[in-house]
């Protein structure tokens, strides 16, 4: 039997036809990975194909080459087409959340074939957008049967991050001395201005406490860590010791959980096929986390012996929370975690500890203020995780896709289509913080919404 791809316009030929190269992965293999971003599920299933994932977290846009970049210019995606409907896989540039584009509201368990188009010739139907090549979605369908089919599938996977950037631990948190400009701690002794890795002193105990380095960035130019006996950044006694763990403890595991319900069935002259599904996971990013419920419904009628009707319409409610800032706010850590623990943070910070609610939250509420001389917790960036854990970071999707397509057979060779499509997102912003926060309390909303205070 002699292989059959999809194509342009989604007409079957036998691939040894074809003048261009195209790889077809079934539905199925995209959907088993429980991806919400189906491109990701390409990843080493083609020849050619290059996917580069983002850090946006579980929802985050993923850039896709095919055989490297056609042009100088910043765009060398292929674009995508759904049962005829293009969609472009936008990708998220600079500083910010990263909440991904419309496909993760996409249900790959309705994916029949995924389709990979290389090379202009292979797309010329679609034009110049298709320079780059074309990705060609094509859903399940309903089948002439007796009775109604009823198909389950459901998929858990977990995920652990494993491993981080190589790190000292030899030495903790200190400054360089008056070698640095900017302002060192006033309780180094004065015979030490250009002495590194020694403690400060508390000029009422007379106790070594450890540099908080207020308003600057924590270098590791603190004493050589042997255990011991120091004052901790919230005034209570620890001991001086590496944490060669704490990048990787300011994570989670997460889950997923992906549940699909359809049917189908048709006769000689009708088919339909409807399903449901619904996704949700947490990812390793605390917070970090999303719903989505999606249905479709499609169903195929021969009008007569030449005239037949296929229409669909998809619909979905995705809802993200808190995807991981990339970028940074200013010159510290903000909430960026590649920064934070690369660059602010010293060797002897234990994120177990600092991560817990009572400490990096004030006494008096709200983020520690090292301006209130009354403040105890000197912790170095406890906003990160106060923004990490008290704020909510959410957006609300709804997408509605949409086609219809009426198929004249005029020869054996040649058939005239006439074929509508929509495709219409809305996209819902907020952003809340507790009341305890000292900052404001309402931010952004979409336009024309009424500002909301949050309640925790």
């Amino acid at each position: 039997m002699e292989e059959v791809v999809v194509t342009a316009l989604g007409i079957s030929k036998q691939k040894k036809q074809l003048g261009f190269s195209v790889t077809e992965v079934k539905g199925s293999d995209i959907a088993k990975t429980n991806e919400i971003n189906p491109i990701n599920a390409l990843q080493g299933r083609v020849a050619g194909v290059q996917i580069d994932q983002g850090a946006g977290g579980l929802f985050g846009n993923s850039k896709i080459v095919i055989r490297g970049n056609s042009t100088l210019g910043t765009n060398n995606q292929p674009i995508f087409v759904v049962d005829g409907v293009i969609m472009d896989n936008g990708v998220f540039g600079g500083t910010g959340r990263d909440f991904g584009n419309d496909f993760k509201n996409l249900n790959p368990d309705d994916f029949e074939t995924v389709s990979v188009l290389k090379g202009s010739a292979a797309a010329a139907l679609y034009g110049s957008r298709a320079m780059n090549g074309v990705i060609l979605i094509t859903t399940k369908k309903g089948k002439a049967r007796k009775g109604i089919g009823v198909t389950i599938n459901q998929s858990i996977n977990t995920t652990n991050p494993y491993a981080g950037p190589e790190f000292q631990n030899e030495f903790g948190g200190g400054t360089v001395g008056a070698f640095y400009t900017d302002a060192r701690d006033p309780n180094y002794k004065s015979n030490e201005r250009w002495t590194t890795k020694t403690f400060p002193t508390d000029p009422v105990t007379g106790q070594p406490y450890i540099d908080r380095q207020i308003n600057r960035e924590l270098e590791n130019w603190g004493p050589r860590m042997t255990g011991q006996d120091v004052i901790n950044y919230d005034g209570t006694p620890t001991k001086y010791l590496p944490q060669p763990n704490n990048f990787l403890d300011a994570f989670q595991n997460g889950f997923g959980s992906n549940t699909n319900i359809s049917l189908d069935g048709g006769t000689d002259k009708s088919t339909f096929r409807a399903s449901y599904n619904h996704n949700a996971a947490e990812g390793i990013v605390p917070n970090n986390k999303f719903a989505k419920d999606a249905f479709d419904i499609r169903a195929t009628h021969k009008l007569t012996d030449f005239l037949s009707i296929d229409a669909g319409v998809a619909y979905s409610n995705f809802r993200g929370e808190n995807p991981p800032r990339l970028g940074g706010l200013d010159a510290f850590a903000s909430d960026n975690f590649g920064k934070l623990f690369s660059w602010i943070l010293p060797r002897n910070y234990d994120s177990k500890y600092w991560m817990q609610r009572e400490h990096y939250v004030s006494q008096f509420g709200g983020v520690p203020d090292f301006a209130n001389p009354d403040e105890t917790n000197r912790v170095p960036e406890a906003r990160f995780w106060y923004m990490l854990y008290e704020n909510k970071y959410l957006q609300n999707e709804e997408l509605l896709r949409g086609r219809l397509t009426l198929t004249a057979d005029i020869t054996s060779w040649a058939k005239v289509v006439l074929e509508g499509n929509i495709n219409n997102v809305a996209v819902k912003k907020k952003t809340v913080w507790p009341d305890s926060y000292k900052a404001l309390k309402v931010v952004r909303m979409v336009p024309g919404q009424k500002p909301e205070k949050a309640n925790f």
